[in-house]
């Protein structure tokens, strides 16, 4: 993704948006939050993409079909409930990992510096120094 951003940077093709969101890609906790946001769209969204994708659909049965559909769909939300985000979770949890072991790392290093951080990653430095 930041190769096809710096790309249309490059070309000019979006001169005011293109330059900011190549700087939240540049920024390690901006991408993160990226990510995840990118994938929990895109999970969510799926099912309803799925149901108008089928509805654009043509032939004499479709009436008759649309309620099934639609009661697939809310089958899969339960009492309104948000469905498992496989992907995004994964996500998550990566984060997590790279959280939990830069902070044990900072409290095991008794000699831990902020120079020290700033050789961890910036994402971690940000979050360690706000600890």
């Amino acid at each position: 993704m930041l190769t096809v951003v710096t790309n249309v940077t490059n070309e000019g093709i979006s001169s005011s948006n293109a330059p900011k969101l190549l700087r939240m890609l540049l920024d390690e906790a901006q991408m993160w939050y990226l990510k995840i946001e990118l994938s929990a769209y895109v999970e969510v969204l799926e099912d309803l993409r799925n149901l108008c994708y089928f509805l654009e659909g043509d032939g004499t049965d479709l009436p008759f079909m649309v309620g099934e559909r639609l009661n697939h769909l809310a089958e899969q939300y339960p009492n309104g409930q948000m469905k498992e985000l496989r992907s995004t979770k994964k996500l998550i949890l990566e984060v997590s990992s790279i959280f939990v072991f830069c902070v044990s790392f900072y409290y095991s290093n008794t000699q831990a510096s902020n120079t020290n951080l700033l050789l961890i990653s910036p994402l971690i430095h940000r979050l360690l120094i706000g600890l």
